[in-house]
């Protein structure tokens, strides 16, 4: 479904990079009467994108969804309340040594948990890989094996860079 109407809005995009324009797309929606929720996630796609993956000419709101459930949570309570705790560990230990778990934790979610493809993603051999996720796992004390756990780690990945994008917790 996705692909269809990114195909179908690929004239659309090349004429906002030949304007240098952008635009927000909300979810696709069949009945006209919430037709002001549907413009205000076209709103928030276009804001959020903007502020988070400026060269984006289309910035769907499918796209942005977990950023705006962050802000949201952010403004009610701010992100300590909301990150995983272990997450802090994690920053902790990577500031005062250096390291680039942070980085190798992000990417090895982004892909899907496979190491053999978070290797490729970090041009390195997957022994480290493997070796980074174990020194991950028993800094932060936790398993990257079960399901919750790593929904939790992505959506505070997701909140901790929301808060690199919008320091003041808002827009």
């Amino acid at each position: 479904m996705r692909e269809d109407i990114i195909s179908y809005l690929e004239p659309l995009q090349h004429i906002l990079e030949k304007t240098r324009m952008v635009a927000g797309i909300s979810n696709q929606f069949s009945d006209i009467t919430r037709l002001r929720e549907y413009n205000y996630q076209a709103f928030k796609s276009l804001q959020l994108g903007s502020m988070i993956h400026r060269e984006a000419t289309l910035n769907y709101y499918r796209d942005y969804m977990l950023y705006h459930m962050v802000e949201i949570g952010i403004e009610r309570g701010g992100m300590t309340h909301f990150c995983m705790p272990e997450m802090h560990i994690l920053l902790d230990y990577c500031r005062e040594n250096g390291t680039e778990l942070l980085h190798t934790l992000q990417a090895y979610l982004n892909c899907k948990c496979n190491k053999a493809q978070t290797a490729k993603v970090l041009f390195t051999h997957p022994n480290t890989v493997k070796y980074r996720i174990n020194q991950i796992e028993e800094i932060m004390g936790i398993g990257l094996n079960d399901q919750d756990t790593v929904v939790q780690l992505t959506l505070s990945l997701k909140m901790l860079e929301y808060s690199r994008c919008f320091p003041s917790g808002s827009n």
